[in-house]
């Protein structure tokens, strides 16, 4: 009877972790995808991505307003085609994440679209007072 306990809830936690794998492969190969086309974009190659600097991939796609650091809106006309398209994906993971099914698909769309500022806000946390106190020369 143990036994048989035991290779139940082994099999669902084989199932279990199979899903997760399955979910988090599906978003890896999306990011992979869309930050390949970023990078083409911007004319990233094997060299340029070793001599060059890989955060200017990204310059555009934040900006600071009143003193928030926020993601660059996916409507905003200086974004290329791939930089919306990596923002869009890159925004719709971390709102799902960030409001972890309180919001349906559709509520976090019309946040998008209303450039609402919490579905566009970098999410940070807070440091340390010692990481604080390196940064401002302490």
């Amino acid at each position: 009877m143990l036994s048989d306990t035991l290779n139940i809830v082994a099999k669902l936690v084989s199932q279990a972790y199979q899903n997760i794998r399955n979910s988090m492969g599906s978003r890896v190969a999306q990011i992979r995808k869309a930050t390949e086309e970023l990078k083409k974009s911007k004319g990233f190659t094997g060299v340029s991505q070793t001599i060059g600097n890989a955060t200017d991939m990204y310059e555009n796609m934040t900006e600071v307003v009143n003193g928030d650091l926020l993601f660059t809106d996916i409507n905003s006309s200086k974004l290329n085609t791939a930089e919306k398209n990596y923002l869009k994906l890159i925004l719709e993971i971390i709102n799902e994440n960030r409001f972890g099914g309180k919001k349906s698909k559709k509520e976090l769309e019309q946040m998008r679209d209303s450039h609402n500022l919490e579905y566009y806000r970098v999410p940070l946390c807070v440091a340390e007072a010692e990481s604080q106190d390196s940064i401002i020369g302490l």
